[in-house]
């Protein structure tokens, strides 16, 4: 496949499989007992992102999207905050 420079390719990503003790292969469809845990760095850029937009819809005059945007920061931080505790 021939590549524009800058561009991506059109191979979709697809995470390697390594086989278990047990001789099976994982399958996504198995439940996993740990609770989820986000990355902290993910929360993070999250945090940032959604206050920047909170900033451009302020700018804008939206403020329907301001208080949206306000409560999703507010439940990314609460994670966060679960999550440091979690990890503590």
């Amino acid at each position: 496949m021939r590549r524009m420079k800058g561009t991506l390719s059109a191979r979709p990503l697809i995470p390697r499989c390594e086989p278990s003790n047990q001789g099976s292969l994982p399958t996504p469809f198995e439940e996993d007992n740990e609770p989820d845990i986000i990355e902290e760095e993910l929360l993070l850029q999250q945090i940032d992102n959604i206050r920047a937009y909170i900033f451009d819809a302020k700018l804008n005059g939206r403020t329907d999207e301001v208080e949206l945007l306000s409560e999703n920061l507010r439940d990314l931080q609460r994670t966060l905050q679960e999550q440091r505790s979690k990890t503590q």
